[in-house]
């Protein structure tokens, strides 16, 4: 649980209170005439402490209980990227999340491939080297799909674009 003097998290609605599901970011819903400085559970009840006096047109001094069957209002789509830890990688990518570039590192000679998620081509790179750097500031945020080709496997991974 997070919570202060904000409006948002991870690009949710976020009044003050938000919790983080270990994938993404979820708003509780309400609004708060000032912002929460505390959160804690008491016998699985949660309170909030903070300056607000007044949460949805209900006067609330300082301290709230968050109600039975008080639940998140609206979630974020997913922030991070999980990999299947594959010792016969013979590809990596770093950074992942990425905003401008970033760089494969290969174990041998390749073509590398990137879809979006409708699996539609954005583009392709012949890898003859360790390691590429590439460009994608013109690309929108958003999943990637890195597929990489060589003369002994095709390996998959997934990258995320966020500007």
């Amino acid at each position: 649980y997070a919570v202060g003097p904000f409006d948002s998290a991870g690009s949710v609605e976020a009044d003050n209170i938000a919790v983080w599901d270990g994938n993404k970011w979820c708003g509780f819903g309400g609004t708060f005439n000032n912002s929460g400085s505390a959160a804690a559970f008491y016998h699985d009840t949660l309170y909030i402490g903070g300056g607000f006096t007044k949460i949805d047109d209900d006067s609330i001094y300082y301290i709230a209980k968050l109600s039975a069957g008080k639940t998140t209002d609206t979630c974020g789509s997913p922030v991070g990227i999980s990999e299947v830890n594959n010792s016969d990688s013979y590809f990596s990518i770093f950074p992942n999340p990425s905003s401008d570039e970033f760089t494969i590192t290969a174990s041998e000679k390749g073509l590398l491939r990137i879809t979006n998620e409708l699996g539609q081509l954005i583009q392709s790179f012949s890898v003859d080297k360790k390691q590429l750097k590439i460009s994608i500031s013109r690309y929108p945020s958003g999943n990637y799909f890195l597929s990489f080709h060589t003369s002994k496997s095709l390996q998959a991974k997934k990258l995320f674009i966020q500007h």
